[in-house]
């Protein structure tokens, strides 16, 4: 490593502790990014779900139309194309799971316009009906979407962090501590050594001075 590292007892202490602190966010984001998993798991069973539901809907409002337009003369089928509306607004509802916003749409005054009784069928009708009562369903499809979109975003970011803390920083700083305390224990053995030969000098010189006396 390149970079300088201060053999102090000071610098230990302050290493240790950010390692507890840096291994406690590791944790933090490893159960996030758990959590996070679950809930993409769960919002992609829900759109599976809505999915299939619409699938199986719109099959049998097909079904219905087919029949429909069977008995519809084209000049009315095009005066109804014309005339008929579906007027909605749309209400956004905000959330927050683990950090991350979501927003999901719900049909709010959900109006029929224009409706052609007259020139329709009872075929026709029923698939209408089946059509508008399906509809909020679309604008959860939508939501859910977005939603595991957002999930599957903020998984790989606390993912990466989770890698750079595991393999990067945390290997990085107990090095250093390991270094230190070589370092340090080092420092000790020749402090010793020193003392030692220091003091046996210092019994030597008074010895000698002892014997010419």
């Amino acid at each position: 490593m390149n970079e300088k590292i201060q053999v102090t007892r000071q610098e230990l202490i302050k290493l240790r502790r950010q390692l507890k602190t840096i291994s406690s966010g590791q944790k933090l984001l490893e159960q996030k990014r758990d959590a996070l998993i679950k809930e993409l798991i769960n919002l992609k069973n829900q759109y599976f779900k809505v999915g299939k539901e619409i699938e199986n809907r719109l099959v049998e409002i097909n079904l219905k139309l087919k029949k429909a337009f069977l008995l519809l003369k084209k000049n009315n089928r095009q005066i109804i194309e014309k005339k008929l509306k579906v007027s909605y607004e749309k209400n956004i509802d905000l959330r927050s799971i683990m950090g991350v916003k979501l927003t999901y749409l719900k049909v709010k005054d959900l109006k029929i316009e224009n409706y052609p009784f007259k020139l329709t069928n009872i075929y026709f009708d029923m698939a209408f009906k089946e059509f508008v009562d399906i509809m909020p369903k679309f604008f959860e499809l939508i939501s859910l979407k977005d939603a595991i979109a957002k999930i599957a975003t903020e998984i790989q970011k606390t993912r990466r962090r989770v890698n750079v803390l595991k393999d990067i920083i945390i290997p990085k700083i107990k090095f250093n501590i390991k270094t230190i305390n070589l370092r340090l224990a080092d420092f000790e053995r020749e402090s010793f050594v020193f003392n030692l030969k220091f003091k046996r000098k210092c019994e030597s010189l008074i010895n000698e001075q002892n014997s010419e006396v």
